[in-house]
């Protein structure tokens, strides 16, 4: 089966495709977020492929033959390669505005002071490319000034995306090929893409409430607040559970959310998400153990409760499946927790290594058992 990778600009807008040849190698689905993670590689004419390490934080979509969207996110790295070498660039390590947090060591004091927090430091042209990528860097014993000093030299060295230059380790050595007209060694760009949930992870979440308030709404303002690609939350079942929020600064919205996600629902199930295609972040209980509407063959093949294939680019993450058994006659599972019963917690595929599910299985001790905090 042929997929299609489409890019577009950084605001979304149409684009040119690159005069390249594009092949996806994997796509990864989570039941927390929807599309995760995904690589795809590019040959073609040299120019052209360098062209493609400034692609950058450009929104991508992944179609198949029948035009129907299988996977969507953005660029977070790109990584040229020529021969055994590599250079590239990524957003991983990326940091456009910055704050500095530091213990207060005044000049002649032996002792550290009191806990300081520097003003944030920000790259307006960064920015406005890329989006917000924030970091708090934690230093100890800095005058006012020193740590004012530190945090504008990390500014200046991560505003823009970083060098990930490599080699390949050393084995037998490849044949030259012709490509795009050179003679030489092979030269091809590797992207790998990411999913908009984790851009939740790009800004500092500062919420804190007097009150009780549900975790799903809280979720949903901190995803108005801090998922600045995002377009908007539907609550597809609310939480019914209540907390204060504790929020200062100190992490970021994605470990935040994370947390209130697994206080579950009042049915003692976690709540799950879905970034859809038009970027808005569904939130939903995960299904009861007794809601099975899928099957796996010993294959690894999914199929529906009805009999359909499963087509393995639009796998049912979220779901619960049940498995044929491969457990010989021989074993008593009449004291077992059905061992054919399993939950997709995420799952891969790429067209080398066909679909790989990743089990949870039953639900945890945790699961069941959730401290309402």
């Amino acid at each position: 089966m042929k997929l299609y990778v489409k890019f577009y600009n950084r605001d979304f807008t149409e684009r040119v495709q690159p005069p390249v040849s594009l092949n996806v190698e994997l796509l990864r689905w989570n039941c927390i977020g929807g599309p995760d993670m995904a690589t795809v590689t590019a040959t073609g004419e040299r120019r052209a492929l360098g062209k493609l390490t400034e692609y950058l934080r450009r929104p991508v979509e992944i179609f198949d033959e029948r035009a129907r969207v299988v996977w969507w996110g953005m660029v977070n790295d790109g990584r040229y390669r020529r021969g055994r070498l590599e250079s590239g660039a990524s957003l991983s390590e990326m940091y456009n505005r910055v704050a500095v947090v530091y213990s207060n060591n005044e000049p002649g004091v032996n002792t550290s002071g009191e806990q300081r927090t520097t003003a944030w430091a920000a790259d307006a042209a960064s920015i406005a490319e890329y989006g917000y990528k924030e970091l708090k860097s934690s230093q100890n014993d800095l005058t006012d000034t020193a740590a004012a000093a530190v945090r504008d030299s990390i500014l200046a060295m991560r505003k823009y995306p970083q060098t990930v230059p490599g080699v390949e380790s050393f084995g037998s050595p490849r044949g030259t090929v012709v490509r795009g007209g050179l003679l030489g060694r092979e030269v091809s760009v590797t992207m790998n893409l990411v999913g908009w949930w984790s851009t939740l992870d790009w800004r500092y979440a500062d919420q804190a409430s007097t009150g009780l308030i549900e975790t799903s709404t809280q979720i949903s303002s901190l995803v108005t607040a801090y998922g600045q690609f995002l377009t908007g939350t539907d609550i597809l079942n609310a939480s019914g559970v209540y907390k204060a929020s504790l929020l200062e600064g100190d992490t970021t919205a994605l470990p935040e959310i994370n947390a209130l996600m697994r206080l579950g629902t009042t049915n003692g199930r976690r709540m799950l998400s879905r970034v859809t295609r038009g970027r808005r972040v569904e939130l939903y209980e995960e299904p009861a153990s007794s809601v099975v509407d899928y099957r796996m063959d010993t294959d690894g093949i999914l199929w529906t409760a009805g009999g359909a294939l499963v087509e393995p680019w639009r796998p049912p993450v979220g779901q619960w499946v049940r498995t044929n058994s491969i457990l010989p006659e021989t074993v008593d599972t009449s004291r077992m927790i059905d061992p054919a019963l399993q939950f997709i917690e995420a799952l891969e595929w790429g067209p080398g290594c066909g679909m790989r599910p990743q089990f949870r299985g039953q639900a945890s001790i945790d699961d069941l058992l959730m401290a309402r905090g």
